[in-house]
């Protein structure tokens, strides 16, 4: 099975190869939990998806702390870890439900925001119309 984290990190290299751009800006003890998506939250999403995964792949807490971060700093490098793993459960389970709910409300403005932003191209759009595209992003059925 492939993991979410890795591939985004994958996908995010420069043409250098490097993933300092994927190292948080943030420092992990200003991450608080709460019921709702924080500013903290948006900035670490895919260091939340690394840590999932990094987990899960059996690193240890050190080594995915030195990984994004370089040095623990005066945390813990379990306490970091443990918290961002809580926060990234929590997207897996809830958080991703309050994306959900600030999302376009149709396929149509879905399409209109991918395509406006240059993350999808107006062919790309026009195959997902086609039915070998709409295996890929289905029309809701009426």
């Amino acid at each position: 099975m492939v993991n979410l984290g890795w591939v985004l990190v994958t996908i995010c290299q420069t043409d250098s190869m490097s993933t300092d751009h994927l190292k948080p800006k943030t420092n992990p003890a200003d991450m608080k939990h709460s019921p709702v998506i924080t500013d903290y939250d948006r900035a670490n999403m895919p260091t939340y998806l690394i840590v999932h995964d990094a987990r899960k792949d059996g690193l240890t807490d050190t080594q995915i702390v030195l990984m994004l971060w370089g040095s623990p700093g005066l945390l813990d490098s379990s306490w970091i870890v443990d918290h961002h793993l809580k926060r990234a459960q929590w997207f897996i389970t809830t958080g991703s439900l309050h994306l959900l709910a600030e999302s376009p409300e149709t396929r149509e403005e879905s399409l209109d925001a991918l395509t406006a932003s240059g993350s999808m191209s107006e062919a790309e759009r026009l195959f997902l119309d086609t039915p070998a595209g709409e295996k890929f992003w289905p029309k809701p059925k009426h």
